[in-house]
């Protein structure tokens, strides 16, 4: 019999998408619940609602059509992604179960939803520890994110999921020096792509032989492209969100790659860049540091000012750091082998 997968999660985001398809290329029968996102190939949409991302209310009342879905589909493994809203929310629906109809339960940690989430209140708090001491599995891809988890389930057994990057971009051609800084975060607060565009604008004015050849690619989306676009000026190109294919063409072809979030699990973007040889500027949270190193990168403070974070950028373009070395940091952890090793869990729970 086929196994089956039910990813419960946000069908527009590009890694929902990547894995919906590397699960269903594994052979596995997938179907993505969803209130939003594209038709994939090889996937069977299942819409939720269609109240706007805005409503936090649109995951409770979704609670009894993820419920109807389970009992229809009868799935191997319902995998919810990000704990504070699809996580919640399928634990609440498989509390609508019973007896032989309930399948194990997986759910991923992204980031924000166990480091920043449930500091905000006691009761999402409660509604995150709920969440995971529900789940018959939790993953993530972080050590702090793991001690998120433990913290608030104790008992829940964790396995490493790693958005890594492909083979065949560890493996691309590209030269042995680039041009150019990247960032490939998103356009909200908590990432502080402005603050990289004004450290990008000191670095040019300070050190102009250095950085007149090096331009800043700015790709992503949210709500604070508005102000980014606006705070752009000279060398900088906010080009929005890109391909995959677009976005590693972009990165292999230049030099650096700057990730500075307020906190975060590991950044696929950011190893994409690593995978890619680009040199990293980072800054000093627990996620970054289990990839990047004096080694291979600049390390500013956690919460760096706009010339600590310049000066880190020039030097970051002046290092020689071979691409190769770069790219022995995230070899180990090819999303190729992420995706096998992950359906191994999968298949551990069924037996």
């Amino acid at each position: 019999m086929t196994p089956s997968l039910l990813l419960v999660a946000d069908g527009a985001s590009i890694h929902t998408q990547r894995l919906a398809a590397a699960v269903a290329r594994s052979g596995w029968r997938v179907d993505l619940a969803a209130f939003e996102g594209p038709t994939l190939e090889g996937v069977e949409h299942h819409a939720l609602g269609d109240a706007p991302p805005t409503r936090d209310s649109r995951y409770p009342v979704a609670v009894p059509r993820l419920a109807s879905l389970i009992r229809s589909l009868r799935p191997s493994v319902v995998h919810a992604h990000y704990v504070s809203s699809y996580g919640a929310m399928a634990r609440a629906a498989m509390a609508l179960l019973t007896g032989s109809r309930r399948p194990p339960l997986v759910v991923t940690a992204w980031g924000s939803d166990l480091l920043v989430t449930p500091a905000g209140s006691r009761l999402r708090a409660a509604i995150a520890r709920w969440t995971l001491r529900g789940a018959d599995l939790v993953t993530g891809d972080s050590a702090d994110l793991r001690a998120a988890a433990q913290a608030l389930a104790p008992r829940a057994r964790w396995h490493d999921f790693i958005f890594g990057p492909e083979a065949v971009l560890i493996e691309a051609s590209r030269p042995a020096v680039g041009s150019g800084v990247v960032s490939a975060r998103a356009f909200v607060p908590e990432m502080r792509v402005e603050l990289i565009v004004s450290a990008y604008h000191l670095a040019r004015r300070t050190s102009p032989g250095v950085m007149s050849n090096q331009r800043l690619t700015v790709a992503g989306h949210g709500e604070g492209r508005p102000a980014i676009a606006a705070a752009a000026g000279a060398g900088v190109d906010v080009v929005g969100l890109l391909s995959r294919d677009e976005l590693h063409a972009t990165m292999l072809r230049s030099r650096v790659i700057v990730s500075i979030p307020r906190t975060d699990g590991t950044s696929a973007a950011l190893l994409d860049g690593l995978a890619a040889g680009l040199t990293p500027v980072v800054n000093d949270i627990p996620a970054n540091r289990q990839w990047v190193d004096e080694e291979i990168g600049e390390i500013v403070s956690r919460d760096p000012s706009v010339e600590e974070l310049a000066a880190a950028l020039v030097q970051a373009v002046s290092r020689p750091v071979a691409p190769d070395v770069i790219r022995a940091r995230v070899r180990p952890v090819a999303w190729e082998d992420q995706v096998a090793s992950l359906l191994d869990a999968f298949r551990r729970l069924l037996r």
